[in-house]
């Protein structure tokens, strides 16, 4: 694990909120996490795969709820284009519930609410659960999602 990723970790367990950088650099930080976020609930709603692929790494890595690990942007292209063959975003909302910067590494926890048409079998899936991603920041200065994992809060399905 590298140097970086050691202090998130210490860093999430201790539950605290730290900014190497003085408290204007984290309150800009915290925002441009924010945008990026919302950016990426927009282009979910809006199914437009470019956009959502912008925001990511090119080692980004998804953990969809049961399905296995998403890795690197072709690979993710390719589920997003799979995913809006079959169905379409109504509605989608994101709350960041929790931010904590360090470095160039960011770390976000938070809460979803989303409507989803699926075309397959003409009904409507409401859902609500919870994300946890990182972001790194570009050399650029902006911030993308590193890895990015959600799942639902619902209960399973009783077959």
């Amino acid at each position: 694990m590298n140097r970086a990723a050691q202090a998130l970790l210490i860093v999430v367990t201790a539950g605290a909120c730290v900014s190497q950088d003085g408290a204007g650099r984290a309150s800009a930080d915290v925002a441009a996490i924010a945008a990026v976020r919302q950016a990426y609930v927009d282009a979910t709603v809006a199914g437009d795969v470019p956009t959502l692929i912008g925001l990511m790494t090119s080692d980004v890595v998804l953990l969809p709820p049961a399905e296995r690990a998403v890795t690197g942007l072709e690979t993710a292209r390719a589920r997003f284009l799979w995913i809006y063959d079959a169905v379409t975003v109504l509605s989608d909302t994101a709350t960041i519930e929790e931010t904590l910067v360090i470095g160039d590494w960011a770390y976000i926890r938070g809460s979803y609410a989303r409507r989803i048409q699926d075309d397959m079998v003409d009904s409507i899936i409401e859902d609500a659960g919870k994300f946890s991603s990182m972001l790194r920041r570009q050399d650029d200065g902006s911030w993308k999602i590193a890895r990015d994992m959600w799942n639902t809060s619902r209960p399973p399905a009783v077959q």
